[in-house]
């Protein structure tokens, strides 16, 4: 009883949402705000870390100051964010500007300088407070596709100035900025046999669970019937209007008869949990195949500030003659929701389909 008071007291913290500045930003773009990536989206070795906001295709929009600060730092790379400028505002956050083509006059005399200085292209320089002061609307850039970049458009993300976790933009109001009507997408539902004396629908592998539209929108999967420890995995994707991404979602929470069980949401991280991404996604599936499915459990708990789980991490044991009701919920910032229920019998008929995994006397 104990555990499970705690369990929901953890729960209720960790859902509440620390309250940000919603009017104190601006847009650092003149045009409307349609998204090419989200924060959190699940990339290559990592978590996104801010909004990418596209620009009609084309290089040297004018970027804006976001608010009053000065330019905190200025750094030049062939890669990641290629040409990015930092500023810190008064109120603690710093927001980052990524892929940049080039500074405004001021700043391009600046960086030249630093340039003939270093003798080198790359450059990472920390100017003073009093250096370069900027104005909230003030032109302190031009829009590019420099570093990792795949096209143009500007990479846009706020950070906690002391602790430099990165916070999702939607909190700063830019979800009123951005037009969102569209639900989440679920492809897939997977139901994992967690180890060897588990079984799902008479297999000892990862198995697809067939999904069926209804009538309120919510889907129902083909009942599950099983033994032993399983977990669920879910490949979806995010949707805003005026775009054909494929964006990352916001929140996943799953329930076993109507209590958490497990999930996460993006609201803020730090830079050295973005590897976790690996640890979230079936990675085994993922490198062999491309696919993207998200794992609802954790075999092996790992340390994501974004995870709520319950004790068991996720992982459902089932006792005979006891029926189960599972139920995953996906939600974008909009609160535009997903629902997917899933039956789930206990089975003890033998497995037809073995794990063919090959053990050898050595450890790792």
């Amino acid at each position: 009883m104990r555990i499970l008071l705690f369990f929901l007291l953890f729960f209720n913290l960790i859902v509440a949402q620390t309250e940000y500045p919603k009017d104190y930003f601006i847009s650092p773009l003149d045009i409307p705000l349609f998204l090419s990536g989200d924060f959190g989206e699940l990339r290559s070795n990592h978590f996104h870390t801010g909004l990418d906001f596209k620009t009609q295709q084309k290089e040297g929009l004018n970027v804006y100051a976001a608010a009053d600060g000065f330019i905190s730092r200025i750094k030049i790379s062939s890669f990641g964010y290629g040409k990015a400028i930092y500023i810190d505002h008064p109120n603690g956050f710093t927001t980052v500007y990524g892929h940049l083509s080039k500074g405004n006059a001021i700043i391009e005399t600046y960086l030249k300088e630093v340039h003939y200085k270093e003798k080198s292209f790359e450059i990472e320089i920390f100017p003073k407070p009093n250096e370069l002061v900027v104005k909230k609307g003030e032109i302190i850039a031009f829009s590019g596709n420099t570093g990792g970049s795949g096209g143009p458009h500007l990479h846009f993300e706020f950070r906690d100035t002391k602790t430099e976790k990165i916070i999702n933009p939607m909190f700063f109001g830019f979800d009123k900025k951005i037009v969102d009507t569209k639900f989440p997408i679920v492809n897939s539902l997977i139901a994992y046999p967690i180890d060897d004396n588990s079984v799902v629908n008479t297999s000892q592998k990862p198995t697809y669970i067939n999904l069926a539209l209804q009538k309120d929108g919510s889907y129902l999967a083909e009942k599950i019937r099983a033994y032993g420890k399983i977990g669920f995995g879910i490949s979806a994707y995010d949707m805003f209007d005026f775009s054909y991404n494929k964006n990352g979602l916001f929140k996943v929470a799953s329930f076993l008869n109507g209590k958490p069980n497990f999930g996460y949401q993006f609201d803020t991280f730090g830079f050295d949990e973005t590897r976790y991404v690996n640890a979230l996604l079936d990675y085994e599936r993922f490198s062999s195949t491309g696919a993207r499915v998200q794992k609802l459990f954790m075999k092996n708990p790992y340390k994501f500030s974004g995870i709520i789980t319950d004790e068991n991490n996720g992982i459902i044991t089932l006792n005979a003659n006891l029926c189960q009701i599972y139920r995953i919920e996906v939600s974008d910032f909009k609160e535009n929701k997903i629902i997917i229920n899933v039956p789930i019998v206990y089975d003890e008929t033998p497995p037809k389909i073995l794990k063919t995994d090959q053990k050898t006397n050595y450890f790792l």
